[in-house]
């Protein structure tokens, strides 16, 4: 009975491992699906290398206005942000006693004068001294500076706009006592404005007045586009970096001094072979990418790249314009399966140009 319970127990046993023997033959025999990727038609493009820096935006012409007398405020001739002419008269300090004092001082004046007139004619006739008239000539002379001194303290007792523009917070009183310093509010040519940066002095090759450049800053979804005036005569000796100065036309009026600006300035344009970053594998410091052969198999290719920034990687070597590459690196590509890559094609947005910061480094 043993015996025959044996037999039945290895016969189903080998009858199973039969089974699955044969389906796993069956399994390696048979076709794998291709695996679906994307993919992306390498071309060349329109390329630049961007030097990134930041600066401050400054007026044309800025200025803080003070009085440079001291006394209380007489009347207040401006409104908060108004554009103002070069000369025009912003603030009137008290000056009745120097008003006072100046309608004296020309009544002495036409006295003096009028007595000079009548010594000069005696002195023809010997009826009067030369050192009367000389001394009436020198007291002429004194009411004439007496004159040009209170006029002096009159014109600083009001406060004119030195040059056209437009004018910030009020920050007095009528009433208010003014010492000379005292801020009474700021001026600003803001149609032009300036932008002062700097970049490493090794970049010094690629700055000059006239070149174009373009600037973003938080307050706007767009660019602003200016151009450098002037560079700076000298290198900084601590950290070898070069101050250049830019000028950019607010016509629109949308840039204020004070803004934090983020300037591009382009350089070295080329066109050159872009590939996307996420299509990138890098290994030992060793960079490559999938390649979708023509009977749609994969092979890894070596390259040798450029510049690169967030998205973009430029190709230098081992990569053929036109090729067909996986966008994007997936843990199940190997060498030789088959991949599906439906309609390759590139994008049809411009790439960017690549970024250096003003440190320098890419």
């Amino acid at each position: 009975m043993r015996f025959i319970v044996s037999i039945l127990v290895l016969g189903l046993a080998g009858a199973l491992a039969y089974q699955y023997f044969s389906s796993e033959e069956t399994s390696r025999g048979a076709a794998k699906p291709a695996v679906t990727v994307s993919s992306y038609v390498a071309e060349k493009r329109s390329f630049s290398d961007r030097v990134e820096a930041l600066g401050t935006l400054r007026g044309n012409e800025s200025v803080t206005l003070s009085a440079n007398a001291s006394d209380t405020i007489s009347t207040i001739h401006f409104s908060e942000g108004q554009r103002v002419k070069a000369g025009q008269l912003l603030v009137t300090l008290q000056m009745k006693e120097e008003q006072a004092q100046l309608a004296g001082a020309r009544a002495e004046l036409a006295d003096q004068q009028r007595e000079v007139k009548r010594l000069e004619g005696l002195v023809k006739t010997m009826a009067a001294a030369q050192t009367e008239l000389d001394q009436r000539r020198t007291a002429l002379l004194k009411a004439k500076h007496r004159i040009e001194e209170l006029e002096a303290r009159i014109a600083d007792r009001r406060v004119i706009a030195p040059f056209a523009g437009v004018l910030g917070l009020r920050l007095v009183s009528p009433g208010a006592l003014l010492n000379p310093g005292t801020p009474i509010t700021t001026l600003d040519d803001i149609d032009t404005l300036k932008l002062d940066f700097s970049v490493p002095a090794a970049l010094l090759g690629s700055l000059k007045a006239g070149l174009t450049l373009r600037a973003r800053t938080a307050a706007y979804d767009r660019d602003f586009n200016g151009k450098i005036t002037v560079v700076d005569s000298r290198v900084n000796a601590v950290d070898r970096s070069i101050r250049a100065r830019a000028e950019f036309d607010n016509s629109e009026g949308l840039l204020k001094p004070g803004m934090l600006m983020t300037i591009e300035l382009l350089r070295n344009p080329r066109r050159a072979l872009l590939v996307p970053e996420a299509a990138l594998l890098t290994r030992d410091q060793q960079h490559s990418v999938w390649i979708i052969a023509e009977d749609n198999t994969l092979q890894r290719r070596i390259i040798e790249i450029g510049s690169r920034q967030p998205g973009w990687v430029e190709v230098l070597s081992g990569l053929n314009e036109g090729e067909n590459l996986v966008r994007a690196n997936f843990p199940r590509l190997r060498e030789g399966i088959s991949v599906a890559a439906p309609n390759p094609s590139a994008p049809n947005v411009a790439a960017p140009a690549t970024t250096t910061n003003s440190n320098g480094a890419q």
